[in-house]
Order: structure tokens, then sequence, then C-alpha cells
């Protein structure tokens, strides 16, 4: 009974860490997109600035 509780336990933290990686990852790829639109516009403006 202590074994499956403990087994349970280890199983539940596994796949809290799993979807905790799912979701930074989910998060990095916000974040670049984020960032290459943030980019884009930045050139975007010094091509106007420098015409």
């Amino acid at each position: 009974m202590l074994e499956q509780a403990k087994n349970d336990g280890q199983q539940a933290i596994r796949r809290s860490l799993f979807q905790q990686e799912e979701k930074l990852e989910e998060n990095r790829q916000v974040y670049r997109k984020k960032m290459n639109t943030y980019e884009e516009e930045w050139q975007g403006l010094r091509r106007k600035e420098n015409q």
C-alpha cells in the first residue's frame, strides 16, 4: 500500500513536470515569435528613418 502511494506520487510528479516543460516550450515559442515581430518592426522603423 505504501509502495503504491509512493509510485502514484512519483507518477503525479512526472506528469506535472512534463506539463510544465510543455508549457515552458510553448512560452519559448511565443517569446521567439514576439521578438521576431519586434525585430521586424524595429528594422522597418529604422529603414523609414534612414530614407
